[in-house]
Protein backbone atom coordinates (compact mmCIF):
# COMPACT_ATOMS: atom_id res chain seq x y z
CA UNK A 1 0.00 0.00 0.00
CA UNK A 2 1.65 2.90 -1.46
CA UNK A 3 0.75 6.31 0.57
CA UNK A 4 0.63 9.76 -0.88
CA UNK A 5 1.42 13.04 0.38
CA UNK A 6 -0.76 15.23 -0.40
CA UNK A 7 0.27 19.13 0.02
CA UNK A 8 -2.13 21.91 0.04
CA UNK A 9 -1.10 25.11 -0.23
CA UNK A 10 -2.89 28.21 1.44
CA UNK A 11 -4.24 31.14 -0.62
CA UNK A 12 -1.50 33.07 -1.48
CA UNK A 13 -1.56 36.39 0.70
CA UNK A 14 -2.90 39.56 -0.14
CA UNK A 15 -1.07 41.58 -2.40
CA UNK A 16 0.42 44.84 -0.34
CA UNK A 17 -1.38 47.40 -2.25
CA UNK A 18 -4.62 45.94 -1.40
CA UNK A 19 -3.55 45.82 2.49
CA UNK A 20 -2.55 49.44 2.15
CA UNK A 21 -5.77 50.05 0.58
CA UNK A 22 -7.10 48.51 3.84
CA UNK A 23 -5.09 51.06 5.91
CA UNK A 24 -5.73 53.72 4.23
CA UNK A 25 -9.68 53.39 3.82
CA UNK A 26 -9.51 52.72 7.84
CA UNK A 27 -7.99 55.93 8.43
CA UNK A 28 -9.64 58.00 5.81
CA UNK A 29 -13.15 56.42 7.79
CA UNK A 30 -11.67 57.26 11.15
CA UNK A 31 -11.33 60.72 9.93
CA UNK A 32 -14.86 61.00 8.71
CA UNK A 33 -16.55 59.45 11.63
CA UNK A 34 -14.19 62.29 14.04
CA UNK A 35 -15.61 65.27 11.76
CA UNK A 36 -19.52 64.18 11.71
CA UNK A 37 -18.88 63.33 15.62
CA UNK A 38 -17.63 67.19 15.87
CA UNK A 39 -20.24 68.30 13.69
CA UNK A 40 -22.97 66.42 15.42
CA UNK A 41 -21.55 67.87 18.88
CA UNK A 42 -21.87 71.34 17.23
CA UNK A 43 -25.25 71.01 16.12
CA UNK A 44 -26.25 70.09 19.49
CA UNK A 45 -26.59 66.38 19.14
CA UNK A 46 -24.26 65.20 21.67
CA UNK A 47 -24.97 61.58 22.55
CA UNK A 48 -25.46 60.95 18.57
CA UNK A 49 -21.69 62.65 18.65
CA UNK A 50 -20.79 60.45 21.18
CA UNK A 51 -21.84 57.33 19.69
CA UNK A 52 -20.17 58.25 16.51
CA UNK A 53 -16.77 58.85 18.17
CA UNK A 54 -17.28 55.60 19.92
CA UNK A 55 -17.04 53.98 16.49
CA UNK A 56 -14.40 56.30 15.30
CA UNK A 57 -12.95 54.83 18.75
CA UNK A 58 -13.40 50.77 17.43
CA UNK A 59 -10.98 51.53 13.96
CA UNK A 60 -8.25 52.79 15.91
CA UNK A 61 -8.72 52.65 19.47
CA UNK A 62 -5.27 54.57 19.84
CA UNK A 63 -6.66 58.09 18.45
CA UNK A 64 -5.77 60.94 20.77
CA UNK A 65 -8.08 63.14 18.86
CA UNK A 66 -10.87 60.41 19.39
CA UNK A 67 -9.80 59.69 23.35
CA UNK A 68 -10.11 63.43 24.05
CA UNK A 69 -13.52 63.78 21.61
CA UNK A 70 -15.11 61.26 23.71
CA UNK A 71 -13.57 62.55 27.01
CA UNK A 72 -15.59 66.29 26.17
CA UNK A 73 -18.43 64.72 24.73
CA UNK A 74 -18.40 62.94 28.29
CA UNK A 75 -18.25 65.48 30.10
CA UNK A 76 -20.45 67.52 28.26
CA UNK A 77 -23.24 65.05 28.84
CA UNK A 78 -22.64 65.03 32.36
CA UNK A 79 -20.28 62.01 33.00
CA UNK A 80 -17.56 63.42 34.51
CA UNK A 81 -16.16 60.04 35.68
CA UNK A 82 -15.93 58.31 32.19
CA UNK A 83 -14.95 61.91 30.67
CA UNK A 84 -11.98 61.92 33.15
CA UNK A 85 -11.25 58.49 32.14
CA UNK A 86 -11.04 58.85 28.52
CA UNK A 87 -9.19 62.57 28.79
CA UNK A 88 -6.84 60.03 30.86
CA UNK A 89 -6.11 57.54 28.07
CA UNK A 90 -5.66 60.82 25.64
CA UNK A 91 -3.23 62.63 27.68
CA UNK A 92 -1.05 59.08 28.39
CA UNK A 93 -1.59 58.44 24.40
CA UNK A 94 -0.13 62.14 23.48
CA UNK A 95 1.19 63.75 26.50
CA UNK A 96 2.80 66.57 24.86
CA UNK A 97 -0.61 68.03 24.08
CA UNK A 98 -1.80 71.41 26.99
CA UNK A 99 -5.12 71.17 25.47
CA UNK A 100 -5.96 67.87 27.07
CA UNK A 101 -4.51 68.53 30.65
CA UNK A 102 -6.99 71.38 30.56
CA UNK A 103 -10.23 69.32 29.53
CA UNK A 104 -8.48 66.68 32.23
CA UNK A 105 -8.28 69.65 34.97
CA UNK A 106 -11.58 71.23 34.18
CA UNK A 107 -13.34 68.08 34.38
CA UNK A 108 -11.70 67.02 38.12
CA UNK A 109 -12.78 70.48 38.84
CA UNK A 110 -16.39 69.51 38.28
CA UNK A 111 -16.04 66.57 39.89
CA UNK A 112 -14.69 68.86 43.58
CA UNK A 113 -10.96 67.66 43.44
CA UNK A 114 -9.25 71.12 43.09
CA UNK A 115 -5.99 69.74 44.31
CA UNK A 116 -5.64 67.20 41.42
CA UNK A 117 -6.49 69.27 38.90
CA UNK A 118 -4.14 71.97 39.81
CA UNK A 119 -0.84 69.19 39.44
CA UNK A 120 -2.63 68.61 35.50
CA UNK A 121 -3.16 72.94 34.87
CA UNK A 122 0.46 73.39 36.15
CA UNK A 123 1.67 70.71 33.29
CA UNK A 124 -0.17 72.01 31.14
CA UNK A 125 1.06 75.58 31.70
CA UNK A 126 4.54 73.92 31.29
CA UNK A 127 3.48 72.90 27.89
CA UNK A 128 1.98 76.24 26.57
CA UNK A 129 5.44 77.46 25.87
CA UNK A 130 4.74 80.48 23.81
CA UNK A 131 1.26 79.94 23.03
CA UNK A 132 -0.63 83.15 22.53
CA UNK A 133 -4.58 81.97 22.08
CA UNK A 134 -7.80 81.27 23.98
CA UNK A 135 -5.70 77.79 25.55
CA UNK A 136 -3.88 80.35 27.34
CA UNK A 137 -7.26 82.38 28.97
CA UNK A 138 -8.69 78.13 29.61
CA UNK A 139 -5.43 77.46 31.80
CA UNK A 140 -5.32 80.56 33.80
CA UNK A 141 -8.83 80.40 34.17
CA UNK A 142 -8.69 76.89 35.78
CA UNK A 143 -5.65 77.48 37.47
CA UNK A 144 -7.62 80.58 39.53
CA UNK A 145 -10.46 78.80 40.14
CA UNK A 146 -8.86 75.77 41.53
CA UNK A 147 -6.52 77.82 43.93
CA UNK A 148 -9.59 79.94 44.73
CA UNK A 149 -11.82 76.31 45.99
CA UNK A 150 -8.51 75.79 47.96
CA UNK A 151 -8.54 78.45 49.56
CA UNK A 152 -5.13 79.66 48.36
CA UNK A 153 -6.28 83.06 47.43
CA UNK A 154 -3.19 85.30 47.62
CA UNK A 155 -1.67 82.19 44.74
CA UNK A 156 -5.02 82.89 43.29
CA UNK A 157 -4.62 86.62 43.03
CA UNK A 158 -0.99 85.65 41.45
CA UNK A 159 -2.29 83.65 39.20
CA UNK A 160 -5.06 86.32 37.93
CA UNK A 161 -2.15 88.85 37.27
CA UNK A 162 0.32 86.76 35.25
CA UNK A 163 -2.96 85.21 33.09
CA UNK A 164 -4.07 89.38 32.69
CA UNK A 165 -1.02 89.74 31.73
CA UNK A 166 -0.22 87.25 29.50
CA UNK A 167 -3.77 87.75 27.65
CA UNK A 168 -3.54 91.26 27.17
CA UNK A 169 -6.30 91.35 29.77
CA UNK A 170 -9.06 90.10 26.45
CA UNK A 171 -10.07 87.22 28.01
CA UNK A 172 -13.89 86.68 29.38
CA UNK A 173 -12.70 83.61 31.29
CA UNK A 174 -10.38 85.32 33.60
CA UNK A 175 -13.29 88.01 34.54
CA UNK A 176 -15.02 84.91 35.44
CA UNK A 177 -12.52 83.45 37.13
CA UNK A 178 -11.94 86.80 39.06
CA UNK A 179 -15.59 86.63 40.12
CA UNK A 180 -14.86 83.01 41.21
CA UNK A 181 -12.17 84.25 43.58
CA UNK A 182 -13.66 86.94 44.67
CA UNK A 183 -16.89 84.89 45.47
CA UNK A 184 -14.82 81.86 47.62
CA UNK A 185 -13.14 84.71 49.50
CA UNK A 186 -16.83 85.84 50.98
CA UNK A 187 -17.57 82.58 52.00
CA UNK A 188 -17.41 82.56 55.88
CA UNK A 189 -14.86 79.99 56.97
CA UNK A 190 -15.42 77.59 59.55
CA UNK A 191 -13.29 76.74 61.95
CA UNK A 192 -12.80 74.03 64.18
CA UNK A 193 -11.85 74.81 67.92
Amino acid sequence: MTRTLRIETLAPPAPLAEVCDLSVFRDDRHRRLLADARDLMLDGHEPDALDTCFEALKLSPDSYEALALAGTLLAMLDDPKAAAVYTREAIRRCPGRPDAYYDLASTLLDLGRPGEALSFIETGLRLLDGREDELVDFMYSARVEALAVLGRFEEADAALAEGMERTGDAMQLLDAAREILDEHRRRPVLRVI
